[in-house]
């Protein structure tokens, strides 16, 4: 991908990717750990992870719309019901 920014007034070259950088389209494995972000900033989340998982299911299902009977073989009452609060 030969992808470049430049500057229109200069002709200098601002932004160039580099291969080197790129990741894979599919990552086997995403990990996070927000303890820095607690320890330095003194952040907490505010959503559990149930709750996150609900919130991604939800758009799923509305970005589908009708489709998501085809897919999914229950209401979205049903599926949203069944994530359940973790720990």
């Amino acid at each position: 991908m030969d992808e470049v920014g430049i500057d229109q007034k200069s002709g200098k070259t601002v932004v160039d990717v580099s291969p080197e950088f790129y990741r894979p389209a599919e990552v086997d494995i995403l990990m996070g750990d927000a303890s820095n972000a607690m320890d330095v900033l003194g952040w907490n989340p505010q959503t559990k992870f149930s709750g996150l998982v609900k919130m991604m299911l939800e758009a799923d299902l509305n970005r589908l719309g009708n489709q998501a009977n085809d897919v999914v073989p229950r209401t979205r009452e049903e599926v949203l019901a069944e994530v359940q609060p973790i720990g």
